[in-house]
């Protein structure tokens, strides 16, 4: 006598009883600790996304002062208000710093008291200096303004 395979498997079903309260806490247990493993994951993520997002900010704001300098063929400041913990082209918005962020400059000149600037001219060149920005996990990012030419490059130290 030949049994079906859809008969053994009906027969195999039937003897089927579920899974144990234990087996089903175990599979619980690796899910929680799986999805706090990615939740980890994600939230370091973020934080190194909102870091990203105030060095473009700062990037773009130099590129536009320097436009502006060559377009307006005038001058552009370029302010970083140190009290303030802002910065920002000068008559225009400023940008906040956040608290646990730390900035600093090296070779930039005193615009007023607490105040910093990087100035463009309409030549393309510009004042020059670093800005050091250093970051909650310790990690600098350096901008460093070529007096020459205006231009910058972002470099990166892993404290």
């Amino acid at each position: 006598m030949q049994i079906s395979k859809n008969k053994l498997y009906f027969m195999a079903m039937l003897n089927f009883k579920g899974f144990t309260l234990i087996e089903l806490l175990v599979v619980l247990f690796i899910i929680g600790i799986a999805s706090s493993l990615v939740f980890l994951s994600v939230g370091r993520g973020l934080l190194g996304t909102k870091d990203k997002g105030l060095l473009n900010k700062f990037g773009q704001t130099l590129s536009l002062a320097r436009s502006k300098s060559i377009g307006q063929g005038r001058a552009v400041n370029l302010l970083i208000y140190g009290e303030e913990r802002a910065f920002g082209i000068e008559g225009e918005d400023k940008i906040t710093i956040p608290e646990d962020v730390e900035i600093r400059g090296e070779g930039v000149e005193e615009f007023d008291e607490g105040i910093y600037s990087i100035t463009f001219y309409p030549d393309g060149s510009s004042t020059g200096g670093t800005i050091i920005f250093s970051m909650p996990d310790g990690t600098l990012y350096r901008f460093q303004i070529n007096k020459f030419f205006g231009s910058f490059k972002l470099e990166k130290d892993e404290g």
